[in-house]
Order: C-alpha cells, then sequence, then structure tokens
C-alpha cells in the first residue's frame, strides 16, 4: 500500500511538472510570438516607409527632370527659335530685293530652306522637351498636337478619342499620362510595323484610363518575360506608374497588334493658382497649334 502510494504521489508531481512546464512554454511561446509579430510589425512599417520615401525621391526627380526640360524647351523657343526666325525674315527681304532686280532671283533658296529646316527641329525639340499645349490647354490638346505630328512623321495613321475629360487633371499626373503615351507610341513607331494605332483617355469615378493599341505585328509577351528583356519603354511607363500606385497591363500576341492600359488614380488640379503659375509671363506658341 505504502508502495503505491508512493507510485500515485509521483505520478501527481509528475503531472504538476508536466502542466507547468507546458504553462511555461506556452508562455514562452506567448511572448517570443508577440516579440516576433511586434518586430515583423516594425519591419513592415519600415520596409513602408522606405518604399514611400523611395517614391517621394523618385517623384521629386520626374519633377525636376520635367522642370529642366521645361526649362531647356523656353531657352530653345525664346532664344534660337527667335534668332532663327529673325535670319528666315532677313533672308525673305533679301530675295525680295534680290527678285525684284531679276540678277539674282533664288539665289537665297538654299539658305532659306536650311533655315526653315532649323527652324522645324527646333520647334519640334521644344515639343519633344516640354509641349507648351499641355501647360495651358491641358492633356487631350497636347495628346491631339502630338498624334498629329507623329502622323506626319510616321505615316501612322492616329486617332484620338476622349470621354469625361472636361475638367483639368493635376499638373504631374497629366505630364505622367502624355510621357506614357509618349514612350509608347515611340515603340509603336520603332518596333510595331503599324499602320494604324489608337488612344484613348477616359475619366472613370475616381481612376483615369489611358490605352494605346495598334495593329502592328506584336510580339511574344511570355517569352520576353522568361527572357528577362523588358524594353526600355516599358520601364519607364512602369515606373511612372508605379509612382502613382496605378496598374498597368499589357494584352499582345505575335501577328494581333498590342494594347496597352493604364489606370491611375484621378488626381484633380487643386485651384486656378496652378494655371494662373503656367501662364505668367508666357505664350502659347503659334507653332503649337499646327
Amino acid at each position: 500500500m505504502q508502495q503505491q502510494a508512493e507510485v500515485e504521489q509521483a505520478y501527481r508531481v509528475l503531472d504538476r511538472r508536466i502542466w507547468v512546464t507546458s504553462i511555461a512554454a506556452l508562455a514562452c511561446g506567448s511572448v517570443i510570438a508577440v516579440v516576433v509579430i511586434g518586430y515583423a510589425t516594425r519591419l513592415e512599417r519600415r520596409i513602408r516607409r522606405q518604399l514611400a520615401n523611395q517614391r517621394r525621391l523618385a517623384a521629386k526627380l520626374i519633377r525636376a527632370q520635367e522642370e529642366e526640360r521645361r526649362s531647356i524647351a523656353r531657352e530653345l523657343h525664346d532664344e534660337i527659335g527667335q534668332v532663327l526666325t529673325s535670319v528666315s525674315m532677313e533672308i525673305d527681304a533679301a530675295q525680295t530685293v534680290l527678285d525684284q532686280s531679276g540678277k539674282f532671283s533664288g539665289l537665297l533658296d538654299a539658305a532659306k530652306s536650311c533655315t526653315d529646316s532649323a527652324l522645324d527641329t527646333v520647334r519640334n525639340l521644344t515639343q519633344l522637351l516640354h509641349p507648351s499645349l499641355l501647360d495651358h490647354l491641358g492633356l487631350p490638346a497636347a495628346l491631339d498636337s502630338y498624334l498629329q505630328r507623329f502622323s506626319r512623321r510616321t505615316r501612322i495613321h492616329s486617332d484620338l478619342k476622349t470621354a469625361g475629360v472636361d475638367e483639368r487633371f493635376a499638373p504631374e499626373l497629366e505630364t505622367c499620362l502624355y510621357r506614357i503615351a509618349q514612350e509608347s507610341l515611340t515603340n509603336i513607331a520603332r518596333h510595331a510595323g503599324a499602320s494604324l494605332c489608337r488612344v484613348q483617355l477616359q475619366r472613370l469615378s475616381d481612376r483615369v484610363l489611358l490605352t494605346i493599341e495598334d495593329d502592328g505585328k506584336g510580339f511574344d509577351l511570355e517569352q520576353q518575360t522568361r527572357q528577362n528583356r523588358p524594353g526600355l519603354g516599358l520601364l519607364g511607363v512602369r515606373e511612372r506608374v508605379s509612382e502613382f500606385g496605378g496598374t498597368f497591363w499589357l494584352d499582345t500576341a505575335p501577328g494581333r497588334g498590342t494594347r496597352l492600359s493604364v489606370e491611375l488614380p484621378c488626381l484633380p488640379r487643386h485651384s486656378e493658382e496652378e494655371d494662373d503659375r503656367d501662364l505668367a509671363g508666357t505664350e502659347v506658341p503659334e507653332e503649337a497649334y499646327s
């Protein structure tokens, strides 16, 4: 009987020890879990802050680039463009005098042609660097003007359709969408072998949708993804879309063209002060409408 009691006592002691050990292990596990969750939460917050900082820095860099492009475009227009315009007018005056004399008719035709060509180059560079219509009349007008020049330059017929974009967007959003269209159309001209491209700009409830499609030869997107060879133009589009927290998708296949769609949060223009800052001290050049 005494031996049985000792065995029962030993079992009770062992049982208590098991319970104490289990409770201690559970407590330690809970503490460790809380510590790990807290560390993971802090790490996630830190990563989010770093990503947000990177996005802000990238946005600042893009804004700085756009400001530099705008400055260079104005310098080209105000300095070189005006000088070339004056030279062209002087050549016209001299040619008129020569034509009236009847002795040297057509003598300055070559100089006139070179001057006009240089002036056209300056105008094209100015529009490529920063289109004045984007500041003064908004994104639809700037896209329409760019598509007209694109069609004349590449012989690719282009079509622009807009829906619900009567109001202006924030300047940074308009610039982003314009650059995306510019890069996409450059890709079409270089690689698509297309004869037609369509651009659609649509305002949704709280988003803006830009779609660009062509009837070109397309390409194997899966193969390009496997080979990790995205084009520089597509990388630029992805980076710009990422800055705004938007979405980007591409639909293409060999022989059936390419459709690029970008959806960004709709940022309205905050006030008329931004328009006043853009318009202050500047004029819309006549060549912007051609």
